[in-house]
């Protein structure tokens, strides 16, 4: 279960945006956005940056027709929200460009974009995921069903499934930052859709593929950070310390375990996918907690009855902590997770040695190294 859920790029937009009185004569007209949307005569588009969590302009829609001039000093992401509405168009927008948004109210996320190269990009971007963003819907109403209906026999198939899609979601990112190495779109991709899905090092390749233009933007800079950060919690890398409480709320700290190999395995009671792997983890313990092998989970719940009761249901007998943070979880947010389930399998002098373990490959891997 993903933190940002595919193919929706998450700014710092609210949901409701309060109704704005700005005026568009006090934007000078970096980038001119023109709209024709049908079905939503008088309504009113509110725009959101990346930063704001006020709307910076609005205009009403009039015979169909909006328009705005907004102050664009470097590509970045904007949000186009339609009143009424809780979903927002996103789009990318540069200094000068001139952009034509058309559609329906109906379907105003997915209205079509059109005019300068960054946006157009950003419209290849959400045309090559929406196939997939259906799959995962899909999904996730599979994993809920199988869930309420206690039926274990559709885990593994489920798995595969699962394993199919994140597959093709590397597939169609990485052949979308091939055909567009001069675009800030596929520094979206990597950090949206294959950051969770492919090791850092790899990560680090694609991204070296883009021009140096791209890698030298507002977002490249920042993805180049968070790819140097994600090498430290790479295989081979001396896995970070960190302190939280147990159940009891006796604090543990992850050294604590060393001259052990350790499962750090990071989980939430309200996470499907996680609960789908928790026999194999619980197979994987039984199996070798008596050959040098534990687990530490570190759970991103933030109810603390929940988190007991999954702890319970699931028979997870090795040790437990959460500060009960949800995604600001602080070892979750140290070791840059920001999809559960995730793992890492620590040697006894603390190194990472394997990362992502899932079902049968998890006992597999350990019944190699704990012969």
């Amino acid at each position: 279960m993903k933190r940002i859920s595919l193919f929706a790029i998450v700014l710092t937009f609210g949901l409701t945006p309060a109704l704005a009185q700005t005026s568009n004569s006090r934007l000078s007209p970096n980038c001119i956005v023109t709209g024709n949307i049908t079905g939503a005569e008088g309504k009113a588009v509110y725009v959101f940056t990346d930063t704001s969590n006020s709307p910076v302009d609005s205009s009403h829609i009039v015979q169909s027709h909006f328009r705005f001039q907004l102050p664009v000093d470097s590509t970045r992401l904007f949000g186009f929200f339609l009143e009424g509405q809780r979903t927002p168009l996103i789009t990318l927008l540069s200094p000068g460009a001139k952009i034509q948004i058309d559609g329906a109210a109906s379907d105003f996320a997915n209205a079509r974009v059109k005019g300068a190269p960054e946006a157009e990009a950003m419209q290849a971007y959400v045309d090559a995921f929406r196939p997939l963003g259906k799959r995962a819907e899909a999904l996730n109403q599979a994993i809920q069903q199988m869930q309420a209906n206690s039926d274990t026999s559709k885990i593994q198939p489920l798995r595969d499934q699962v394993n199919q899609f994140n597959a093709d979601v590397v597939r169609t990112g990485l052949d979308f930052i091939h055909q567009h190495p001069n675009s800030v779109a596929s520094v979206l991709i990597l950090m949206n859709e294959l950051r969770e899905r492919i090791p850092p090092h790899e990560l680090q390749q694609a991204f070296e593929t883009l021009t140096p233009t791209i890698q030298a933007s507002h977002y490249g800079r920042a993805a180049q950070a968070y790819i140097q950060s994600a090498l430290l919690t790479a295989e081979g890398s001396i896995a970070p310390d960190f302190t939280l409480p147990d159940t009891n709320g006796v604090p543990v700290k992850l050294s604590s375990f060393r001259g052990k190999y350790v499962l750090i395995d990071f989980w939430a009671s309200w996470c499907g996918p996680c609960r789908i792997e928790s026999p194999y983890v619980v197979e994987a313990y039984q199996k070798f907690k008596d050959k040098n092998f534990t687990i530490l989970g570190v759970s991103l719940d933030y109810d603390r009855d929940r988190w007991l009761k999954a702890i319970h249901d699931d028979h997870l007998e090795w040790t437990q902590v959460s500060d009960l943070k949800y995604w600001q979880n602080a070892a979750a947010v140290q070791y840059q997770v920001e999809s559960i389930p995730a793992n890492f399998l620590l040697d006894p002098e603390g190194r990472i040695i394997a990362k992502n373990l899932r079902g049968e490959e998890l006992t597999a891997t350990l019944a190699q190294i704990l012969k």
